[in-house]
């Protein structure tokens, strides 16, 4: 549209708007963007017009309009059943959390301008992901931190693609003349826009919230390659170039295949350090059962226990053994204690204990200092247990708690022996902890210690 307004361009424009607006909640990043670009060209005395600019921002307007009401099927109840409707506007946490969306967003719905499964699906999204934690290289934070977009964009786009990305850049500062000032502006404005919004977000979860950045990332990256074509070089030496470049982006995809999602570059190590600095969608989104089942299937291992951070049921696909902390919502009623001695098998999301309170954090930190026997997809450590290992690192003192709490989880899983543990590691700090002796009695008793449990609870009394 920026060089030449035909009606394919439009066409193509509008559809492909409306489209991304259907296929993800965040396109609405898309209308400033639009906005600002428009204005550019306006300003710029591009082929737009004002009142041009005006028309297309209608045309956007009803064509989105119409294909969201067609995505869901012209009805505005998410359900064919009568009285069936989401009302997220009832929930003081999400208006909380959404304050300028929320009543917006909540005034289109009571007068029914769109589904109600949109707008709600909307607020719910976003609400959901704005309280989630995030994590940084070895940090959980709740408030996030602004330049995480940046270090995941750093760690995760291919080394090749951050070479050619800044041979870009320069090229489009050095030669902006050449290059057509409103084409540059429409490379880097959508990005910076985009990734603006972004990193003003508490959305710290991963690199997917910024994939609509990479198209113009690649375009800009492509300038570099036009750059190294239109050089005065001989043809053999402009491939002495490219021809590394490419052979190397090829390769690096090559070694990580088919576990893509784990992909992280040369610049830190590759796969097997990513942990280090990255966690869920970027890592380990559960994707690794059928392949934890075929190496079970090798082994002859019929029963594991697995810390799995995912949304299907493992024994669909015939894992059998016990679900650890750390799995989703809706598996929490099957997590016991773990079987040992025996293989048990973490995946990385729950490693980095982001989405583990503190005391589950403290239960798997013994095995930073075990070695796994086997790694599956770069997403999941397989480690052979004899007695649950416990951390040789020692709790700050207003950590100390997390003993306690983890005595209690523990203890209602009838794991006492190990409850009985963590309470006494609090009690080495803290001997007149009333209540923890009363627990510790407890745990006792049940574990049928009486001589132990009787000076436990005097000692609380």
């Amino acid at each position: 549209v920026q060089h030449r307004l035909s009606a394919g361009n439009v066409g193509g424009f509008v559809l492909c708007f409306a489209l991304a607006v259907v296929a993800k909640f965040s396109a609405i990043l898309l209308a400033p963007t639009v906005a600002v670009l428009l204005v550019w060209i306006v300003w710029r005395r591009g082929p737009v017009t004002g009142r041009v600019a005006v028309g297309l921002v209608a045309l956007l307007g009803v064509t989105t309009w119409i294909a969201i009401w067609a995505v869901y099927g012209f009805r505005f109840a998410p359900s064919a059943e009568p009285g069936v409707l989401l009302h997220t506007w009832d929930s003081a946490e999400v208006n909380a959390r959404l304050p300028a969306i929320a009543p917006l967003l909540n005034c289109i719905d009571a007068r029914h301008l769109l589904p109600n499964a949109f707008t709600q699906g909307f607020l719910m999204c976003f609400a959901w992901s704005e309280a989630l934690p995030g994590y940084l290289a070895g940090e959980i934070s709740r408030t996030g931190w602004w330049y995480y977009y940046p270090i995941a964009f750093a760690v995760k786009t291919p080394a090749v693609l951050l070479v050619l990305l800044a041979g870009g850049l320069g090229a489009l500062l050095v030669r902006r003349r050449q290059a057509g000032e409103r084409g540059v502006w429409f490379l880097v404005l959508p990005v910076a826009i985009y990734g603006g919004v972004a990193m003003g977000t508490h959305i710290n979860i991963g690199l997917r919230h910024i994939l609509p950045v990479y198209p113009f990332v690649l375009m800009i990256a492509a300038v570099a390659v036009r750059e190294i074509f239109d050089s005065a070089w001989r043809a053999r030496t402009k491939w002495l170039v490219l021809g590394p470049l490419v052979g190397f982006w090829i390769a690096t995809f090559g070694s990580v295949y088919p576990f893509t999602l784990t992909f992280f570059n040369q610049f830190v190590g590759g796969p097997e350090h990513g942990p280090e600095y990255l966690a869920d969608s970027n890592l380990d989104w559960g994707q690794y059962l059928k392949r934890l089942k075929s190496w079970m299937d090798r082994r002859g291992v019929q029963r594991i226990n697995l810390a799995y951070f995912g949304m299907a049921d493992p024994g669909y696909y015939g894992i059998h053994g016990v679900l650890l902390p750390g799995a989703r919502d809706f598996m929490e009623a099957r997590i016991a204690r773990p079987e040992l001695p025996g293989y048990v098998a973490i995946g990385e999301t729950v490693a980095s204990g982001v989405y583990l309170r503190p005391e589950w954090r403290l239960f798997y930190g013994g095995f930073d200092e075990l070695e796994p026997v086997a790694e599956i997809g770069n997403s999941l450590r397989i480690y052979w247990v004899e007695q649950w290992p416990e951390s040789a690192e020692s709790l700050p003192d207003d950590q100390l708690v997390c003993h306690r709490l983890l005595g209690d989880r523990l203890s209602r899983l009838g794991w006492q022996q190990q409850a009985v543990y963590h309470y006494r590691e609090l009690l080495r700090h803290r001997p007149n902890d009333a209540l923890t002796q009363a627990h510790l009695a407890s745990a006792l008793l049940d574990s049928g210690r009486m001589a132990e449990a009787e000076p436990a609870f005097q000692h609380a009394i």
